[in-house]
């Protein structure tokens, strides 16, 4: 793949992100709760995100349902941890968690 094929690849993809991030964060308006998606490091490790918006009164129900899934919540000084709370967002290392949480709270 040339550079120019893979810096399209790159713009296309982010493309796409964006558009399905405004088109979930436009329907999921029409709940007072929803879940926000993004991305970000880790000990420069990429992480899945989550914050949850409107979510008052669900916070440590979500924290008790990943504690008792994914393991205890593991010290922020840990590096590759499986999933974090931090931030008011909870940060997942592996795809497949961020979806079962997903699943779960949407």
């Amino acid at each position: 793949m040339t550079l120019e094929q893979t810096l399209l690849k790159k713009a296309a993809q982010a493309m796409s992100d964006d558009i399905d991030k405004q088109v979930l964060k436009s329907m999921s308006m029409m709940f007072d709760f929803y879940l926000e998606h993004s991305t970000g490091t880790v000990y420069g490790q990429p992480y899945l995100t989550v914050t949850p918006v409107n979510a008052e009164g669900k916070w440590y129900d979500m924290m008790d349902w990943m504690n008792n899934t994914f393991g205890p919540s593991p010290d922020l000084k840990e590096a590759n941890a499986r999933w974090y709370a931090n931030n008011s967002m909870f940060w997942f290392r592996d795809q497949k968690d961020r979806d079962w949480f997903a699943l779960k709270w949407s």
